[in-house]
């Protein structure tokens, strides 16, 4: 029954609950997402510069680690980032990734949507981290930013050369080849995989066997 105002208006409640049904017809039922969606988000979500920034807080004091990873949640969160592609499509608010998994790319209807937390999908890194993997991965990391640094100093040094006409020292500036650029990025997000994808094969062999799905937001 739609409760009216003296002056023939509709209420706010009638108005928001109208509202509510109306999205309720449109917008898709909210399930938890698995295990192996959070993965395949995380593994799209994080870059490996910041799987490395994980690893560093892990293997950090429990003071220092709780500090640095409220400084990177906070940075996280106070950017911006999606991706989308084979049906998925996903996107930050705030501190949450908002995930809508399609039935089809034809229809581009949604079959379901989920949100994980930023503090989910740190802790997804957390608890594969071995002492082996966080110090593979900050390796990895570090030689590809050194590559990229001084792929950028022959850059700078090789424009310097020209602009004063040195004409044969041209040449003879050389950075890191584009192939090895290519090599240590991919050695870097190896290791990035490594640590997101590790221990995934093993839990979904245990949910077989159960024969039940385990929720994965909090």
């Amino acid at each position: 029954m739609t409760s009216r105002h003296p002056i023939g208006t509709i209420s706010k409640t009638a108005r928001a609950s109208r509202t509510a049904r109306r999205r309720a017809k449109t917008v898709p039922a909210r399930h938890p997402l698995t295990h192996v969606e959070v993965a395949r988000i995380a593994t799209a979500y994080w870059a490996p510069w910041e799987v490395a920034a994980i690893a560093r807080a892990w293997l950090s004091t429990p003071a220092d680690r709780t500090r640095r990873l409220t400084e990177l949640r906070a940075q996280i969160t106070a950017g911006m980032r999606g991706g989308a592609g084979d049906g998925w499509q996903w996107s930050t608010r705030g501190g949450r990734v908002e995930v809508k998994v399609r039935a089809s790319r034809a229809a581009g209807q949604v079959r379901r949507a989920g949100t994980i937390t930023v503090t989910t999908l740190i802790g997804h890194v957390l608890d594969r981290l071995t002492h082996d993997r966080a110090y593979a991965v900050i390796d990895a990391t570090a030689a590809h930013r050194a590559c990229l640094l001084a792929a950028i100093d022959a850059q700078d040094r090789h424009r310097d050369a020209e602009d004063d006409g040195q004409g044969e020292d041209v040449n003879e500036v050389e950075g890191p080849s584009w192939e090895e650029q290519s090599r240590l990025h991919r050695a870097a997000r190896d290791a990035a995989e490594a640590i997101l994808h590790a221990g995934l094969d093993a839990q979904l062999d245990l949910l077989d066997l159960l024969g039940a799905g385990t929720e994965a937001t909090r």
